[in-house]
């Protein structure tokens, strides 16, 4: 789940709706947040990328499935013009 007045994505376990993980440090508005495919070296993980509309980039996210609370920041990409 994005949470765009704190600047970062909560990670939400469904089976108990209770927050697990928070990433920060985004940048301004980030706004979406779609499953990606992990590189091929980055296994039981899943990976997020989160567009952070102010700043004009999107963050990658890993998430571990075995341990969700360890959720981390890998990347920003692009910039505004």
């Amino acid at each position: 789940m994005v949470t765009e007045k704190t600047n970062g994505v909560a990670i939400v376990d469904t089976a108990t709706d209770g927050i697990v993980s928070q990433v920060g440090r985004l940048g301004n508005s980030p706004f979406m947040i779609k499953e990606v495919s992990c590189p091929p070296e980055i296994t039981d993980s899943a990976c997020l990328a989160a567009s952070v509309f102010a700043e004009c980039r999107v963050a990658l996210i890993e998430v571990r499935k075995s341990q969700p609370s360890l959720a981390k920041l890998r990347s920003l990409i692009g910039k505004c013009p």
